[in-house]
């Protein structure tokens, strides 16, 4: 049986932050992090982009974004999947400083089938600072 998953996206925000434009994708990647509250993992040490989370059909995935460096925070604005995992694309979150986005999944994925999909989000610095997006290519894998 399925169950809800949390997908959290911690980010070293002060560095990236403060890389000029344009930032590649590789210094993003490098100061992102990808945890979830179901054993998502990298196969073979094979990065962010590789990183992996089993979902559910039926069932909520909720991402939020994190950071240690005081004063800034994260927000999840928006996920862009390539299948039919969602029932719409993109899911946008919930909006602010600290946004999330959470999305039921389809109850007909393929048991197996694997998503790549975009979570596209933003840097808010401290004070009233403006805030700078980014984007990463993490993966899901459909369970019923």
């Amino acid at each position: 049986m399925g169950k809800p998953v949390k997908i959290t996206l911690t980010v070293n925000a002060a560095v990236l932050y403060a890389m000029n434009s344009p930032v590649s994708q590789t210094d993003i990647d490098n100061q992102c992090q990808l945890a979830d509250d179901n054993n998502g993992n990298s196969p073979n040490n094979g990065g962010i982009q590789n990183f992996q989370s089993n979902v559910y059909d039926s069932n909520f995935v909720t991402w939020v974004g994190e950071t240690a460096d005081q004063g800034y925070s994260i927000s999840i604005d928006q996920i862009f999947n390539g299948s039919q995992f969602f029932s719409t694309n993109p899911v946008f979150g919930n909006g602010g400083r600290s946004g999330n986005v959470r999305a039921t999944v389809n109850s007909n994925i393929t048991p197996g089938a694997l998503d790549t999909y975009k979570i596209y989000f933003s840097i808010y610095p401290p004070q009233n600072g403006t805030a700078k997006p980014y984007g990463i290519d993490p993966k899901l894998q459909g369970n019923s």
